[in-house]
């Protein structure tokens, strides 16, 4: 059981002594411009060092109500983004946290957890 915010979550993590690793993209993910303020490019392209292409694309509509079927608008799509670059650290620190309270059997070290998640959500 782990404490967070006064709530108790129930872990229950069983790896079955296998080596978790993410198969995936490795290294850091840029934050599309369409995310930066300071940009007038409203490209949604996701990228990664070692890349030409794009390992993921964010999409908006532009002064159009959310409609079935189409893309959520721009300001949220800026936060899809945002949540979508800060993956690879979101899992690192998931697997931290996870190890650190295996290892230590307590609910401690979420200092680095809680940074990565208001990074990602702002």
């Amino acid at each position: 059981m782990l404490l967070v915010a006064g709530r108790i979550l129930k872990l229950n993590i069983n790896y079955k002594n296998k080596k978790m690793e993410f198969k995936g993209t490795k290294g850091n993910w840029s934050i599309p411009h369409l995310a930066v303020d300071d940009t007038t490019c409203n490209c949604g392209f996701v990228l990664s060092e070692g890349y030409c292409g794009a390992i993921a694309t964010v999409h908006f509509s532009v002064d159009r109500e959310l409609e079935n079927g189409d893309n959520p608008p721009l300001e949220e799509a800026k936060h899809n983004a945002k949540l979508i670059a800060a993956a690879p650290e979101l899992l690192q620190a998931l697997q931290d946290l996870v190890r650190f309270c295996k290892e230590n059997n307590v609910g401690a070290e979420l200092e680095f957890a809680e940074e990565v998640l208001i990074n990602a959500l702002a």
